[in-house]
């Protein structure tokens, strides 16, 4: 077990979790616990007819859905990088 590792606790809607982190971790977990639960705010606003759990879930679906387009992002950049390159070194070839 890392010696460096922290307990530190973690408020999502009403529920507290135990997480252990470093402490370079900790100042980032506690920023994501903030927008988490913003967000959960923002969505028992919005559906005012929602309970904790909705609102959670409809957060989770809703990180994992920017978490997922990021990904595609960074999938898109990484292939337009090694095609310029790949166009580079054809071009190069050629003449």
């Amino acid at each position: 077990m890392d010696k460096n590792l922290e307990n530190i606790n973690i408020k999502v809607g009403s529920r507290t979790y135990p997480v252990k982190a470093n402490q370079d971790e900790k100042s980032s977990l506690l920023v994501v616990e903030k927008e988490v639960n913003n967000k959960i705010q923002t969505f028992k606003q919005n559906y005012s007819d929602i309970d904790d759990i909705d609102a959670l879930s409809m957060t989770l679906i809703a990180y994992a859905f920017d978490l997922n387009n990021q990904d595609l992002v960074n999938k898109n950049d990484l292939l337009d990088k090694q095609l310029t390159q790949l166009e580079a070194e054809l071009d190069k070839a050629l003449s």
